[in-house]
């Protein structure tokens, strides 16, 4: 019985992700995406891009991270998700700021902040706010840095 192997495999890549073991999450992930594919549901794909990207955030591919949040993003527009859409744009400013680029980084973590007060996403807003505090404090902004 395969029902729900692929949402398993992904709650398991999720783990895997969240303990620090970044390569076994990525192979989990690509294992649940090959049980559903080709006609992976949007939120398996969602979630799923999510973790895999903070899994290769992780390993610091870069350029991979940031095509699954950018897919796993437009999967959250398109179903008005705003948990989804305020923690893919965190992690885009994270990769920005990974890269040197903290402009496109503040870009990303103001539009995730004008969705974050639309809601009560609290772990999410805490996030937030640290990386804004990580950005203004390379920046010597002070001010910001404490208001943060």
């Amino acid at each position: 019985d395969n029902s729900d192997l692929d949402r398993i495999l992904i709650n398991l890549g999720i783990s895997y992700t969240n303990v620090g073991e970044f390569e076994n999450g990525i192979d989990t992930f690509n294992e649940g995406f090959a049980v559903c594919s080709p006609n992976c549901n949007d939120n398996i794909l969602k979630e799923g891009l999510l973790g895999q990207g903070k899994s290769y955030l992780g390993i610091k591919a870069f350029d991979k991270a940031e095509d699954c949040f950018l897919k796993s993003l437009a999967i959250s527009k398109r179903q008005n998700n705003l948990f989804f859409q305020v923690g893919n744009l965190i992690q885009l400013g994270v990769v920005e700021s990974e890269n040197g680029n903290d402009e496109k980084s503040l870009t990303y973590l103001k539009e995730a902040l004008g969705l974050a007060e639309q809601s009560d996403f609290v772990e999410l807003r805490i996030q937030l706010y640290g990386q804004f505090s990580k950005i203004y404090s390379k920046k010597s902004d002070y001010e910001k840095t404490a208001f943060f």
